[in-house]
């Protein structure tokens, strides 16, 4: 469905310490100072050009788009994929940049007081999911320039986290060295049969679907007590009903990560080992 976009843009938050004052630097994605900038990847997940950083409060991700001069750096047959936050400001972009509306891929907004057709809810969950996969390459950005900083965390721990469709943590498995320990690992080994109700139904990302026939022997559940993606056979593509199926499913479960920032964010508060990235001279 979306064959035509070839670019996908958004702007990433980064934590900062300097330069200005931090209320004026505020992330409400953070809950702290910081920097926003607008980053377009490409469809093979390179990043092609960014925007200047500027700080989180007074720039939101539609007046960051409108001040990169965004016709400069496209032709005019791209198709750039945006979210929601950037839809207000096309029109004026468009007129600035000398574009077209075709340039631009992007949910459908809901009317006042007018829900959304069927057709139309189907289309923003595909297209969630279709974008989400951009947060990969966010995620290892992070990693590339933490891996080269002076403060980089060399260990880490893995842990299994069950949100309920409320977005409230049910309960969580043990954490162990994330080396040694897959997701699908340690699904099987946290008994998840004493904690869940016959009727009860996961929602699982691809890295645990090997797993499933184990479980479902060990701890006597069934397998529509788990829904995750339809894996690919080697050699063979997904039809086009199964690719549609994947994006709806990837972008219904892409919002418990919204959980688990907010997870992270109350644990950084409360510890005393919180990291800064500083900018050097």
């Amino acid at each position: 469905m979306f064959k035509h976009v070839t670019l996908y843009l958004d702007g990433h938050d980064s934590r900062a310490t300097y330069g200005e004052d931090k209320a004026a630097m505020y992330s409400y994605k953070l809950k702290k100072s910081g920097l926003r900038t607008q980053v377009a990847i490409d469809a093979n997940g390179m990043v092609l050009f960014v925007s200047k950083s500027a700080s989180c409060r007074d720039n939101n991700d539609g007046k960051m788009l409108q001040e990169m001069g965004i016709g400069k750096k496209i032709n005019n047959m791209d198709c750039i994929a945006l979210d929601g936050g950037y839809t207000q400001y096309i029109g004026d972009i468009v007129e600035k940049e000398k574009l077209d509306e075709r340039n631009f891929c992007f949910p459908i907004r809901k009317k006042r007081l007018q829900q959304l057709h069927e057709e139309e809810s189907n289309f923003n969950a595909m297209f969630g999911g279709f974008r989400s996969t951009s947060e990969a390459v966010f995620g290892n950005l992070m990693k590339t320039f933490a891996k080269f900083n002076n403060k980089e965390i060399k260990s880490g721990l893995r842990t299994q986290v069950a949100i309920d469709a409320n977005g409230m943590v049910l309960f969580v498995s043990k954490s162990a060295s994330c080396r040694d320990n897959n997701d699908g690992k340690m699904l099987q080994e946290m008994g998840i049969g004493k904690k869940i109700n016959n009727m009860d139904c996961i929602a699982l990302d691809g890295g645990y679907t090997q797993y499933i026939g184990d479980i479902v022997e060990k701890e006597k559940l069934d397998e529509r007590n788990f829904c995750f993606p339809i894996r690919k056979k080697r050699l063979q593509q997904l039809h086009e009903e199964e690719s549609n199926f994947n994006a709806m499913f990837g972008g219904f479960r892409s919002t418990s990560e919204a959980v688990f920032g907010d997870l992270m964010k109350t644990f950084a508060k409360f510890n005393n080992k919180e990291i800064y990235i500083q900018a050097r001279a």
